[in-house]
């Protein structure tokens, strides 16, 4: 099996990092084992996005809008807070989306403070030239308008918007872990070995235990 030889690996690497910061119009998928670097890849992806492309496209549309209904001039705050409004970013963990956040929060500040920010040195073709500064400036203040989540987050927050049109109750919570299932199975089957339920009582007779009640309880709501 012929291997890559550490030049062209790392030339290959370097392309896949600018394409994350460059395409926009088509998506794009990167693969990367652990400890090289997708998180910074991703905040770097995310934060040209808001700075740049995003920010053009999220000017227009607000501009456009206010010719059709006249008005003030399109302010920045507005512009930023379209843009972060409109961007969705989808992790697995908890801990991935909040590293995310903290990421490109600090990075944000860092621009807006006119430093150089660690994840997204050097600057992208697409960011030169622009006030990035004052972009990411606006981008801090509304930065809880991101939808940086993991997919049972998302999905959540979708619901909980539009909870009638999706026929569920307004106060709908999502249990990731399971654990709200497995305690509210304790208390139904509690609750049924106190009542002498004839099902129940059956099963014990049967020698079935009641930890096994339990797992059976779970696996049937959880499918």
């Amino acid at each position: 099996m012929n291997e890559l030889p550490p030049q062209a690996t790392s030339l290959a690497d370097q392309e896949a990092r600018d394409l994350a910061v460059t395409e926009f119009s088509r998506p794009v998928a990167l693969e990367a084992g652990a400890g090289t670097g997708k998180t910074r890849a991703l905040v770097a992806r995310l934060a040209t996005w808001l700075l740049g492309p995003g920010w053009a496209v999220a000017a227009a549309e607000l501009e456009e809008r206010r010719s059709l209904t006249g008005g003030s001039a399109v302010e920045p705050t507005e512009v930023a807070a379209r843009v972060a409004e409109g961007t969705v970013a989808i992790t697995f963990t908890d801990a991935a989306a909040a590293e995310m956040s903290r990421r490109l929060g600090e990075l944000l500040g860092d621009l807006a403070s006119r430093r150089t920010a660690n994840d997204l040195a050097p600057l992208p073709p697409l960011l030169l030239g622009l006030d990035i500064g004052e972009r990411a400036h606006r981008l801090s203040g509304v930065l809880s308008r991101l939808r940086l989540q993991t997919i049972h987050g998302f999905c959540h927050r979708l619901l909980a918007d539009h909870p009638f049109e999706a026929g569920l109750h307004p106060t709908l919570a999502v249990d990731a872990d399971g654990e709200a299932l497995t305690a509210t199975a304790s208390e139904v089957l509690i609750e049924r070995l106190r009542a002498r339920q004839p099902q129940i009582a059956a099963l014990v007779h049967e020698a079935v235990a009641p930890a096994q009640l339990h797992a059976s309880l779970v696996d049937l709501v959880a499918g």
